[in-house]
């Protein structure tokens, strides 16, 4: 029988003598959060609430409703992505849910392609962009810079260190 194999009294005897010893002053680190998650909650989260303004919501959801019509078609079409890319010489940057600053990154990369732009949603068949959304993608990534560059430093591998977070 299991009891046979292991006598479970001589486990219960020193979980006993830890609780005992709990006045020896061993205690664990205070739990730091990660920088990265919380900044990257701060970009995202926290950004949303910009969305309560009425004007900044329209424009924000034309402008994003617009890229992510353009993303998912080019992810979902090898020929899409490949007529973005005689277009314009790159790919287009699809964001990805388990990275942070993908968005991020994807927005930028649209923004840089910015002069191709007429040409690719003609190409595919999307609606154009209009001027005043090309200026709201290039708030955001102007805003969004300092967030997004500081979560790719502390994410790294090489360089991260508790001195980068504290004040």
């Amino acid at each position: 029988t299991i009891h046979d194999i292991a006598d479970f009294s001589d486990i219960l005897q020193d979980v006993e003598v830890v609780d005992e010893d709990e006045d020896l002053g061993i205690s664990l680190p205070p739990h730091y959060r990660c920088a990265s998650h919380t900044l990257n909650l701060v970009a995202t989260k926290d950004s949303e609430a910009a969305l309560k303004d009425g004007a900044f919501k329209k424009i924000h959801n034309s402008s994003f409703a617009k890229l992510t019509a353009l993303w998912n078609y080019v992810h979902r079409s090898t020929l899409a992505s490949d007529e973005v890319e005689q277009i314009c010489g790159k790919k287009l940057l699809v964001p990805s849910p388990t990275r942070w600053n993908s968005f991020y990154d994807s927005v930028q990369r649209v923004l840089y392609l910015k002069e191709h732009l007429p040409a690719i949603s003609d190409k595919l068949g999307k609606v154009r962009f209009k001027n005043v959304e090309l200026e709201f993608m290039h708030e955001y990534v102007t805003v969004m810079k300092p967030l997004a560059l500081g979560i790719d430093v502390l994410q790294g591998e090489s360089n991260c260190y508790l001195g980068y977070i504290l004040p």
